[in-house]
């Protein structure tokens, strides 16, 4: 077997954000037995957020290509305003030039260097990783040219299925020749693909479910946690906290109201005055319901994003860990999911059912969809959980450990 590996993806360190960190973990350990040739979008910031010291090792290569998307709006700001108008100017080019992503006109600079990538190295096995869609798409036609390469498409949603991919929907697109476009490139993309990895399950038999002729196609390999992470830390699960990392956007905050609500409409003494919530994520305040005010940093404590080490470290120190899966989004697997369950964390997953949800549930975790009487119940068992200090027995999870994954991505390589 060729030990020389191709993987496109758009963000890579020093990018930031948890929409790196799946292609660096398994870069990570696939490189103890392949070369790595990671092909990335230029990006001259180096992100407080990211997770750059997994690839320091001789095996990693990381190439650039130029993305024809304004990168510095790409990065997030720290100044307010840049930050306001960076998100107008986002809106009105995906609203209007970059109406599929912010990889749509990329294919020249990708499909170059990757091609001269893979004859340079005999390259057999490629992987292209979404989101953007687009890099799936452009991918594809590396088969069409090369066809004894392996192609391996990992998709981090059902790109059609999103809400943004919808037409005649509020949000979604403007006009039927852009929906044309994308429902043609995702067969085209399934259909020319070896290999079509999903996140989720629940994602995986929606997918095989529209490509019924081709659905041997499909498998799932989820995101997970890396034993690395956890080395000498040290788990403390006395304090009667919870908390949750990571965004509040596409619906989540929901989540965060829907839980406030119950503790408000409970009204119980024990809660009121023990409980406590801390939220990292990068949510607006100025967004959240005036009625909440009362319970901000009584309550509920809203803090902005810290590197992964101190978030693990964060979650080492509480006895309950906060998941969420917004209404229409319960296909969903939260990569913060998996730090929970290597420390073997109590989970209050709050989703309208899915995957996820089944699993926890099986596990006996605290489980509630969007229901304000089923929240006020958890809520009740959290606080007897706690009261009668049940011993958190250790759950079985080694399946979702990246060297686990990586074994299984392993299979799918020629």
């Amino acid at each position: 077997m060729n030990k020389n590996i191709l993987i496109i993806v758009y963000k890579f360190p020093p990018m930031g954000g948890i929409g790196t960190r799946r292609w660096v973990k398994f870069s990570k350990y696939l490189a103890s037995n392949y070369n790595i040739h990671v092909l990335t979008s230029y990006y001259p910031y180096e992100d407080k957020v990211n997770w750059g010291h997994d690839i320091k090792h001789e095996n990693i290569i990381v190439h650039k290509f130029k993305t024809y998307y304004p990168y510095w709006l790409l990065k997030k700001s720290r100044f307010q305003m840049v930050g306001k108008l960076q998100r107008i100017i986002n809106f009105l080019l995906h609203k209007t030039i970059f109406y599929i992503d912010s990889a749509q006109y990329d294919a020249k600079p990708i499909l170059t260097k990757a091609k001269k990538l893979i004859s340079e190295y005999s390259i057999k096995n490629v992987i292209a990783s979404g989101h953007p869609v687009s890099i799936n798409y452009i991918a594809t036609y590396l088969k069409i040219d090369m066809p004894y390469i392996n192609l391996i498409q990992d998709y981090r949603d059902n790109w059609n299925d999103l809400n943004v991919y919808q037409y005649g929907s509020k949000n979604g697109l403007s006009f039927f020749k852009q929906k044309e476009k994308l429902a043609y490139q995702e067969f085209f993309t399934v259909y020319y693909s070896d290999v079509v990895i999903n996140v989720s399950q629940d994602l995986t038999k929606a997918l095989a479910n529209k490509h019924k002729s081709i659905n041997e196609k499909f498998m799932t390999i989820t995101n997970g946690y890396d034993v690395d992470d956890f080395d000498d830390i040290e788990v403390d699960n006395s304090a009667f906290n919870l908390i949750y990392t990571g965004s509040l956007f596409n619906g989540r905050i929901e989540a965060i109201e829907l839980l406030l609500d119950s503790i408000i409409d409970l009204n119980d003494e024990f809660i009121n005055n023990n409980l406590k919530i801390v939220v990292y994520t990068n949510f607006d305040l100025n967004n959240l319901d005036i009625k909440y005010t009362h319970l901000l940093n009584e309550v509920i404590t809203f803090k902005p994003f810290v590197s992964p080490s101190e978030i693990i470290e964060a979650i080492s120190k509480v006895r309950y860990c906060l998941s969420i899966n917004s209404k229409f989004a319960s296909y969903a697997f939260g990569t913060k999911i998996f730090d929970y369950m290597a420390l073997n964390k109590k989970i209050l997953h709050i989703s309208n059912g899915g995957y996820l949800f089944d699993l926890l549930e099986s596990k006996e975790q605290f489980v509630s969809r969007y229901d304000l009487e089923e929240m006020k119940d958890i809520l009740l068992t959290i606080k007897n959980d706690y009261l009668n200090q049940t011993n958190s027995h250790s759950l079985e999870y080694k399946g979702f450990s990246m060297d686990a994954l990586t074994s299984q991505l392993k299979k799918c390589f020629v």
